[in-house]
């Protein structure tokens, strides 16, 4: 009997994968527990629907990072801070200021996306990378100039 996984089940597959199963396990077991429903023409029609959809959606999303990572990659982002005499900053960049500066340019991460972030304390430039996609990590320049009082 040919079914349509509507969750993952261990050692069958994934949900919306078609499967040729037993009659006896697929009316016993799969079906009532509703982990599987028949794999009618309609049913077929209506996942690989989904799946289109899915798959543009995806693509959108890829195209809108890699629009992000561009402005990213052009932007340096500069703070002016009060430094003791030895060039150290009172205070420090944290992930959380550079979030919020971040913002004010319409580029959205959040902070947790900033990998292995030390907060800053001197002046000078500095490289960060953020994490955007699973396989899309980008560089952004930070510089740190003394304020002039």
């Amino acid at each position: 009997m040919r079914v349509i996984l509507l969750q993952d089940v261990n050692h069958l597959g994934k949900k919306d994968e078609i499967k040729e199963v037993a009659d006896g396990f697929a009316r016993n077991f799969l079906l009532p527990k509703k982990l599987a429903i028949l794999a009618t023409p309609h049913e077929i029609e209506k996942i690989e629907r989904k799946k289109t959809l899915e798959e543009e959606r995806k693509k959108r999303e890829e195209k809108k990072t890699q629009l992000i990572a561009q402005k990213i990659k052009e932007l340096e982002l500069v703070f002016k801070e009060k430094v003791n005499p030895e060039g150290k900053l009172y205070g420090s960049i944290n992930a959380e200021r550079i979030v919020t500066q971040l913002k004010e340019k319409d580029i959205f991460i959040r902070e947790e996306q900033i990998e292995k972030f030390e907060p800053i304390k001197t002046i000078g430039d500095n490289e960060i990378k953020i994490r955007l996609s699973l396989s899309l990590t980008v560089s952004l320049k930070i510089k740190i100039l003394p304020l002039d009082e």
